[in-house]
């Protein structure tokens, strides 16, 4: 800032108030890190850094917990019940005049049931709650806009699994609803951009499908997929209602084959390949008319095994096209890359088989 002090956001409005380059754009207090640079990681002259010291008060929690859990058998049914008793106590401002204490109770109930269709098929069903108060950090910062309710949701999930072909082949279906209430999202407010604002529900509802098997001895196949409805049901801005939760894909896949030759000159030697992806998904929503969205992207990976005696020297290759991709992230600035193409290598002994 032109003061000589400086802030965590920018408004052209007052752009005469910031220290601007030849190009007009205001002057970071800390260099950017440039990756195509050779001298990125060279030692920085802190000491012309500007820090603005904020002093947090101290804190102290308390969490007690005790339940009961009961799991028994009624034919082919199997029947998990328990219940648990949670205590929460914080001290904010701890051992100051402004001392001022916190209690949060809950009674969180857990339910599952496994019934046995078949001899190879199993399906089964839970529920349960949850109960989270929010983190020290958030509830010690003045400037995340506290006091915060806690985290709460409950998880209705049905499914089933089954074993096929002698064990060759199993699969696993998921049918489930999640709903939770009390998320903390940036409220993207450049005068405090540590502000959060509190979502009144969001609810998730989707289907998982697994499947692993074996073609023969030597050719194994997995795969699997996922579907994600996760939106926002209640918020007090309507413009947000409806809209996918942040950094949840709404389509998610994986398929991976793997097959070792079992017999002659190369025995032993082995070759995987598979692929996965991942769809569009929103960055950072709240609060923010026109949401970033991450592009959907598709990943290929390899592998190589070889295995001698209990010896085995394994090399995978990830993201073979070296394709640029984002696995998530708040906005364009804050954004998560992927890994670009890279060489793992593994070397592993078994001393029993």
């Amino acid at each position: 800032m032109q003061n000589g002090t400086a802030t965590n956001g920018f408004n052209v409005d007052n752009i005469d108030n910031y220290v601007l380059d030849a190009n007009g754009n205001p002057v970071t207090n800390v260099a950017h890190f440039d990756l195509t640079s050779p001298t990125a990681n060279a030692i920085r002259d802190m000491s012309n850094y500007i820090y603005r010291i904020r002093k947090f008060n101290q804190f102290l929690q308390f969490s007690h917990g005790i339940y009961i859990q009961n799991q028994t058998k009624i034919g082919n049914l199997r029947v998990l019940l328990g219940l648990r008793q949670e205590y929460f106590r914080d001290l904010t401002n701890y051992n100051t005049k402004e001392e001022a204490e916190v209690k949060q109770n809950a009674l969180i109930p857990r339910i599952g049931l496994v019934y046995s269709l078949l001899p190879n098929v199993n399906v089964y069903g839970t529920y349960v709650e949850g109960y989270q108060p929010q983190t020290a950090s958030i509830i010690n910062d003045p400037n995340a806009g506290g006091p915060l309710d806690p985290l709460i949701s409950n998880l209705i999930e049905f499914g089933a699994k089954s074993e096929w072909f002698n064990r060759r082949l199993s699969a696993s279906l998921a049918i489930y609803r999640l709903i939770q209430q009390g998320g903390l999202y940036n409220a993207n407010d450049p005068s405090n951009p540590d502000l959060l604002v509190q979502l009144g529900e969001e609810e998730a509802q989707g289907i998982e499908l697994d499947v692993a098997g074996r073609i023969n001895n030597n050719w194994s196949i997995i795969a699997s997929y996922s579907f994600n409805d996760a939106t926002i049901t209640a918020s007090d801005d309507e413009s947000e209602i409806g809209r996918q939760k942040p950094n949840a894909p709404r389509h998610t896949g994986n398929l991976w084959t793997k097959y070792i030759i079992g017999s002659g000159a190369l025995e032993g030697l082995g070759f995987g390949f598979g692929a996965d992806f991942v769809s569009e998904r929103f960055g950072s929503i709240v609060r923010t008319p026109e949401p970033p969205l991450f592009p959907a992207y598709e990943l290929l990976n390899a592998a190589i095994y070889y295995r001698l005696n209990k010896f085995q020297i394994q090399i995978n290759v990830n993201n073979l096209a070296d394709k640029t991709h984002w696995v998530g992230g708040y906005d364009f600035i804050r954004a998560f890359p992927g890994a670009p193409r890279h060489l793992l290598t593994t070397v592993s002994y078994t001393f029993y088989s």
